[in-house]
């Protein structure tokens, strides 16, 4: 039940998007390599990409993921700004990856530096990303479930 919750945690941190069905089943391991998007010199963001060609889309969505991250939260305020995130594959199964992104990031006038925390989900059987609400419905009774879970 705790992986469910965590895993729930860290769908919990993504939007909405249409229903994708799949199962989580026994966990594979592929092979990949770190890449890195540095858009300036202070800027340094690693991310996975999978080696075997059948994740040629996949790839695709986890590079635009991270680079439109970046420039999401981060645009017109590149200068001056350090930002060193780095990842973490957290589940690799049959029909789903999971990476966690982790880092800091700083702007030379604040105060402290502001801690990342962004995770992505993808069904590799669909090619797309996953979202919590693709899992569960978020009604009253799936927020007393998980505030339950979580006081343990």
């Amino acid at each position: 039940m705790k992986k469910i919750i965590i895993f729930a945690l860290c769908l919990f941190t993504i939007g909405c998007s249409n229903n994708v069905n799949f199962v989580l089943e026994d966990n594979a391991s592929y092979d990949y390599t770190s890449e890195s998007y540095t858009p300036t010199s202070k800027m340094y963001v690693k991310y996975p990409r999978f080696i075997d060609g059948k994740f040629d889309l996949i790839n695709k969505i986890i590079e635009n993921d991270i680079i439109s991250f970046v420039q999401d939260y981060y645009d017109n305020i590149y200068e001056g700004l350090t930002l060193n995130i780095n990842y973490e594959i957290s589940y690799q199964g049959k029909d789903m990856i999971s990476i966690v992104y982790t880092g800091t990031g700083n702007v030379e006038t604040a105060a402290h530096p502001t801690n990342i925390f962004k995770t992505i989900n993808i069904n590799i059987s669909q090619n797309k990303k996953v979202y919590l609400n693709n899992l569960y419905n978020i009604d009253d009774d799936f927020v007393e479930l998980f505030k339950e879970e979580f006081k343990k």
